[in-house]
C-alpha cells in the first residue's frame, strides 16, 4: 500500500507528512478538535479559473464513517488536507462505524447503516451541495469533478459536502438525499484508501480550477 500512496504523491516533490500544517479545520466526534482558516485572493491566470475572494471562501466538508488506523493512509490524508487549505476552507468529520458481528446478516447490516445514517444526517452542512461516493454512481474525470465544483460555485453555492460511508456502504435514505452520486471506479479498493483518493481528487480539482501545474 505504501507504494500506491507514493504513486499518488509522485511529481509533487514533497514527502508525506503526518502533521497537519497550514489552514484547515478538522472536527471529530471523539478527540480534540483542531481548527484553522485560510482566505486567499489570487489574480486569475490567463485562460484559467483563478482564485477569487468568493472561491477562497468556498467550504468543502468530507464526512467519513470509520477511523483511519493505518499510519501510511493517515499521513497521506493529512498531506492532502494541508494542501487543500490553500484553496478552500476544509473540514473533515470522522464518524464512528457501527459495530457488527464478524459475519453479519443483511438485517444486521441494514440496522447498522440506519444508525450511521442518523449520525451522517446530523452532520450535513445546511445548504451545501451534497455528493455521496458510491459504486453505482456516475464516473467523472478529474476535469469533470472540477467543472461540477465550479458550476456549484457559479450557482451561488458556498459549500460542498462529500460522503464516504462505512465498509458496508451507505443507507439508501442518505443516498436519496444526495445532489449527486459519484463513483470512482467499478473496481474494488480498500475502504480506508478511498479517503486518500477522495482527498487527492478534491485537491486536484481545486488545482485545476486555480490553473496550477499539479494536474498534467
Amino acid at each position: 500500500m505504501a507504494e500506491i500512496l507514493n504513486v499518488l504523491l509522485e511529481g509533487t516533490g514533497r514527502r508525506l507528512s503526518n502533521r497537519l500544517e497550514g489552514a484547515i479545520m478538522i472536527s471529530k466526534i471523539k478527540g480534540s478538535p483542531h481548527s484553522g482558516r485560510v482566505s486567499l485572493n489570487r489574480a486569475a491566470l490567463p485562460g484559467k479559473i483563478g482564485m477569487t475572494e468568493d472561491n477562497a471562501m468556498f467550504h468543502i466538508t468530507l464526512i467519513t464513517v470509520g477511523k483511519l488506523k493505518e499510519r501510511y493512509y493517515a499521513a497521506a490524508a493529512d498531506e492532502y488536507i494541508r494542501r487543500l487549505g490553500a484553496y478552500c476552507k476544509f473540514e473533515l468529520i470522522e464518524l464512528p462505524e457501527c459495530r457488527l458481528p464478524d459475519d453479519p446478516n443483511t438485517t444486521q447490516i441494514a440496522a447498522g447503516l440506519a444508525r450511521e445514517a442518523e449520525q451522517i444526517e446530523a452532520k450535513l452542512p445546511r445548504g451545501a451541495w451534497f455528493c455521496v461516493l458510491t459504486p453505482e454512481g456516475t464516473e467523472l474525470s478529474s476535469e469533470g469533478l472540477a467543472e461540477r465544483l465550479q458550476a456549484e460555485k457559479l450557482n451561488g453555492r458556498s459549500a460542498a459536502c462529500f460522503l464516504i460511508g462505512s465498509s458496508f456502504g451507505i443507507d439508501a435514505r442518505i443516498k436519496r438525499m444526495a445532489d449527486f452520486r459519484l463513483s470512482f471506479s467499478k473496481m474494488t479498493f480498500p475502504h480506508h484508501l478511498m479517503r486518500v483518493m477522495a482527498l487527492e481528487q478534491l485537491y486536484r480539482a481545486e488545482s485545476i480550477l486555480a490553473g496550477t501545474r499539479y494536474h498534467k
